[in-house]
């Protein structure tokens, strides 16, 4: 076995992160986990990792959302921890995943980089179609588990992805074959029963499986329609037109969809005896806009309409993801972690459950391992958009400050309310505090954007257009 002592005692560090205020909440949860399977420190784990693509977390039930959208998520949230609190390192999918993978900064692994000195355009700029792919020599999920014996496998909604370099050689198998869709994009159905047959097929050795889920992305077109009904339901609710009414529950009834394969995929781990044991992550990559802050439109594929979506904004309806982490054997099972964490926090914590020693290089901590610092100073840091000018965003406790790194423009945003949203207070807070923000800010960047080595092709760009990127 490669996992040893080193294992049993970063599961007694993992119990050791939660705070007492925080036990105290939760109390009731812990005569639950009395009665659980004890973690079996002899045995690798399967590590899966579930990566939703274009989920707020605040449409989802663990987060307090009204509507029922994610039952067998939230199944899954009581048998593990939920992370209240994450940022994503990016608005949209490619530098987003990218970081998932490296837990490094955008900046840094270039998946999804705009060429030096760039600026949004109509479809015109050639340099901004050029986007970069990933480098390939940053250590990886997937390389760092092959050199302690893991199997790789990856299972992907989009053939886009592949394109920008995020998925490179050290995968034992990725199965990214176009779907039906109209952009060749696979539904969760499809995604399900591909994961579902390499889990039976999986060697006896540990396994390490991504899976990626696409179904909420533009364009809003649910494999389940949307009733009359439930469209005068959203109108009457959400204060919005019929046509916004049936993107909205469309959006939702996708999650729903996605929501009800997740369960399938789970329930064949259960099958095969392999849930308790295993590592299960589920993190979206981004959120999504649903006409919070613009009223902008655009037609997209099949669908009529839909908001301006992702990519341009750093507001918390983008960079608010959902992360829900069952780790082996329900240790801390039922618990909810309110510190600020990162997307890049994924791979810190898989080596960590996993035996492995951590790149000194890593930008995200294991959430299994003490705290370097106190829960109020860590930093958390977004960049890249897509669209307009480069802007970069440095997150501490509450307080978010956003630097538009081409105009020197700059906005901070208060998340102290309880469901983590953006509130502008540049003109109220003083200026000592914004000049910390401004300095922390200029000892974190990894300076403007360095030219990737490798661009992605044509093909890429016209998968990317389809789904609503290149206007």
């Amino acid at each position: 076995a490669f996992r040893t002592k080193r294992n049993r005692l970063a599961m007694r560090r993992h119990r050791a992160t939660f705070g007492a205020a925080t036990l105290l909440a939760l109390s009731h949860s812990l005569v639950a986990c009395s009665n659980t399977e004890p973690f079996d420190a002899r045995t690798e784990p399967n590590i899966i990792l579930i990566v939703l693509d274009t989920v707020r977390a605040d449409h989802l039930g663990m987060y307090g959302y009204g509507w029922d959208t994610s039952p067998n998520l939230d199944a899954l949230a009581t048998d593990g921890v939920v992370y209240e609190r994450t940022i994503s390192p990016a608005p949209w999918t490619v530098p987003a995943f990218g970081s998932i993978l490296t837990s490094t900064y955008p900046s840094e692994h270039h998946a999804g980089e705009r060429p030096p000195g760039s600026v949004f355009v109509p479809s015109g700029n050639v340099d901004w179609l050029a986007l970069g792919k990933m480098d390939p020599t940053l250590p990886s999920i997937a390389s760092l588990l092959r050199e302690q014996g893991w199997r790789n496998y990856a299972v992907l909604a989009s053939p886009a992805l592949r394109g920008f370099g995020l998925f490179p050689d050290t995968f034992d198998h990725i199965d990214d074959l176009p779907g039906s869709d109209f952009s060749g994009l696979r539904r969760a159905t499809t995604v399900t029963d591909t994961a579902i047959a390499v889990i039976e097929s999986a060697p006896t050795e540990p396994f390490f499986l991504l899976v990626h889920y696409i179904d909420p992305h533009a364009p809003y077109d649910p494999a389940s329609p949307v009733s009359d009904h439930e469209i005068k339901q959203y109108t009457k609710r959400e204060s919005l037109s019929p046509t916004r009414s049936l993107a909205f529950a469309s959006y939702d009834q996708e999650i729903r969809d996605m929501d009800r394969e997740i369960g399938r995929l789970l329930d064949s781990l259960r099958a095969k005896d392999q849930y308790t044991h295993s590592l299960i992550l589920v993190i979206a990559d981004h959120g999504e806009e649903l006409w919070d802050r613009d009223n902008r439109e655009k037609v997209v594929g099949p669908t009529v309409m839909t908001p301006v979506a992702h990519g341009h904004s750093f507001f918390q309806e983008l960079l608010h993801v959902p992360f829900i982490i069952k780790y082996p054997g329900l240790e801390h099972k039922g618990m909810r972690e309110a510190r600020l964490s990162s997307s890049m926090d994924v791979l810190p914590t898989i080596l960590d459950v996993a035996g492995i020693d951590a790149p000194t290089h890593l930008r995200g901590v294991s959430l299994v391992a003490p705290e370097a610092e106190p829960a109020g100073d860590r930093l958390v840091i977004s960049e890249h958009p897509i669209y307009k000018t480069n802007r970069k965003v440095l997150i501490q406790g509450t307080l978010k400050y956003i630097r538009d790194t081409t105009t020197g423009a700059e906005h901070f945003m208060d998340l102290a309310s309880i469901d983590f949203t953006d509130k502008d207070v540049t003109a109220e807070i003083p200026d000592a505090r914004k000049q910390q923000m401004r300095q922390l800010m200029d000892q974190t960047l990894t300076g403007e954007a360095s030219a990737p080595g490798q661009f992605v092709d044509q093909k890429t760009m016209d998968q990317m257009r389809a789904l609503g990127y290149l206007e």
